[in-house]
């Protein structure tokens, strides 16, 4: 049992850090992807063609190519699942910044404001409590993804998993999905609490 939770923690902990990634890396994406950030149809349209393309990457698939690279163990599923948030990230992300009211963003152009200025004033007080909505729900997500990649490698859970079903100890595979699963609707729970305090925060602002 304590490798079994010690395991599980590392499966928190991939998530919680490849989620940390792609929200940064999503963050940036999205300023590029918005049709009303970024600098150049160009790149608005460069990005936009890259996100799609990693959206298309199934995670399991980069995540086997990873421990090809890397070898076993917790990176190339941090790596794996962090490609993957921020592809999905950078696209909620820039829908939320297109739908944001332009006036802000406009009043600090005219008062001279650079590119950032009119980001960090104009758009973010905007879109903040969505970006962390989406990026607790990502989260649930990514610790369900956490684990099953362990299976092919990817550190966590996962790989205890995979043991249990190579040896048919059937029991074991079972109990550890009864952890996991646990451990999935406690992230929810507490992920929806929050997001709901958020919500309701922006309905009052």
């Amino acid at each position: 049992m304590p490798t079994w939770l010690s395991l599980l923690w590392e499966t928190v902990q991939i998530a919680v850090v490849a989620t940390l990634f792609g929200i940064f890396g999503g963050f940036w994406a999205s300023l590029l992807a918005s049709k009303n950030l970024s600098p150049s149809p160009y790149i608005y349209w460069l990005t936009r063609r890259t996100l799609e393309v990693i959206r298309t990457l199934p995670d399991l698939i980069v995540a086997l190519i990873l421990v090809a690279a890397f070898g076993v163990g917790p990176l190339p599923g941090v790596i794996a699942i962090a490609l993957g948030t921020m592809a999905s990230l950078g696209k909620l992300y820039s829908e939320a910044n297109e739908a944001v009211d332009m006036r802000p963003v406009e009043a600090v152009r005219a008062a001279g404001g650079s590119w950032w200025a009119q980001v960090r004033f104009g758009v973010l007080p905007q879109v903040l409590p969505h970006y962390a909505s989406y990026g607790l729900l990502r989260l649930e997500i990514n610790v369900g993804a956490a684990a099953a990649l362990g299976v092919v490698g990817a550190g966590g859970i996962g790989i205890e998993l995979s043991r249990a079903i190579t040896y048919t100890e059937f029991d074991t595979y079972f109990a550890l999905l009864i952890l996991i699963v646990g451990l999935i609707i406690l992230i929810d729970l507490v992920s929806e609490a929050i997001r709901h305090r958020l919500i309701g925060l922006e309905a009052s602002a």
